[in-house]
């Protein structure tokens, strides 16, 4: 092949690497959320390299290789999965939920296992992988059981990219509303790069179901769609890698529970769809106004929907209900409301310049999202607001 072609065949192969080695350091260093992260990289790192070997025409060493990336390969999608579960959930997952998408891998393995060393002999292990899977002729007897077994761990893997890439974009869906809804500032924790992973994960998606839905003989004769395919697969890895490496932990321990009243007794959270009666939803409404205003919670930056349940003295699920179906909005839209009519207070008493200490002030944490939600509010920006204001008082 030619130089360049080799080239783009290497490079998802060694940013796979490069993130992996990376990633790995950051998981002993206390980041165990980014453990399924690591695994999915060592996983492309494997599958990547397997596939170089064999358009390489090392067909021996791809034969040596080929059960751990069956292996591999199918838990790619799973592991990924994985780590966008955890990275969006506030409880630690159970060990079951990490086995039970590694049941298919693991059964694929086993019969890639039993076909290659007790299936075969050592001289018709090599004779399928040096010339059947490479020129894909003589697809005859034990032979042909072989290769549709090959075929069928492929299948596997497009069923596989279907699955986990509906999967995926649904819990990332439900993460965002999950945002609006738990934090007071959704900044600092929403996951902006999904939309740039969503277009690589596509991307890789449909590269690997055309790559995995023709015979592997066919790798060697069209080019167009194995360098195609590895180049998008090098802009997925570097995406993942990237912005995983760089994703913060969401689900944090709160170090604010002094807000909490000693002697409230917390309701226990309800596990169905919760619904309340208007009037019970209008008391916990209006003990949840009081307590925020009385205490400025709105004030605390990281403020989130646990700690305000817990203040006003009932659970998650009811607040929850309260604030986005008896009130018709989400916890995040609600309290900086309340932001904004404190900014709107200190600068009709001129008691505050525009300037980013104002934000902070407020309980924002950055001035950019002050602006945006200052005109989101007022339709009008801080520092119109504040003319406007002094041109009423001449």
């Amino acid at each position: 092949m030619l130089r360049l072609d080799h080239f783009i065949l290497q490079l998802p192969f060694f940013i796979a690497l490069f993130w992996f080695v990376i990633i790995t350091i950051s998981v002993f260093k206390e980041n165990r959320h980014k453990l399924a992260l690591s695994f999915f990289m060592l996983s492309g790192i494997v599958s990547l390299y397997s596939g170089i070997l064999f358009i390489d025409g090392d067909y021996v060493a791809f034969m040596n290789l080929y059960v751990i990336s069956v292996f591999l390969v199918l838990s790619q999608f799973p592991a990924f999965y994985q780590y966008i579960v955890s990275l969006t959930s506030e409880e630690k997952l159970d060990k079951r939920f990490y086995l039970s998408h590694f049941i298919t891998p693991v059964i694929a393995t086993l019969i890639a296992v039993y076909v290659q060393y007790f299936f075969f002999s050592e001289d018709e292990r090599l004779y399928f992988f040096n010339e059947i899977l490479p020129l894909g002729v003589d697809v005859v007897g034990k032979y042909e059981f072989a290769f549709y077994v090959d075929k069928g761990f492929k299948l596997i893997f497009i069923l596989f990219a279907f699955y986990y890439y509906f999967k995926t974009n649904q819990r990332i869906k439900q993460h965002k509303q999950k945002v609006l809804d738990y934090f007071s500032n959704t900044d600092i924790v929403n996951v902006n790069w999904f939309k740039i992973f969503r277009i690589a994960f596509f991307l890789a998606f449909i590269s690997g179901i055309l790559f995995h839905s023709i015979n592997r003989s066919d790798h060697l004769n069209n080019q167009i769609i194995t360098v195609s395919t590895y180049l998008f697969l090098s802009f997925f890895y570097w995406v993942v890698g990237y912005f995983g490496y760089r994703q913060v932990e969401i689900y944090k321990p709160s170090a604010t529970d002094d807000i909490v009243e000693e002697d409230v007794i917390i309701p226990e959270i309800s596990t169905n769809k919760v619904f309340l009666e208007d009037d019970k939803a209008k008391e916990i409404a209006e003990k949840m106004e009081s307590i925020i205003i009385e205490k400025k919670l709105y004030l605390i930056s990281n403020l989130t929907l646990p700690q305000v349940a817990r203040a006003t003295g009932t659970n998650r699920s009811y607040l929850s209900f309260v604030i986005n179906d008896y009130l018709n909005s989400n916890f995040s839209k609600y309290i900086n409301q309340k932001r904004i009519e404190y900014a709107i207070q200190l600068l009709r008493n001129n008691e505050a310049r525009i300037s980013k200490d104002l934000s902070v002030e407020c309980g924002f944490n950055s001035q950019a999202t002050f602006y945006r939600v200052f005109k989101e509010y007022t339709g009008e920006s801080p520092s119109k607001y504040r003319d406007k204001i002094v041109l009423q008082s001449l």
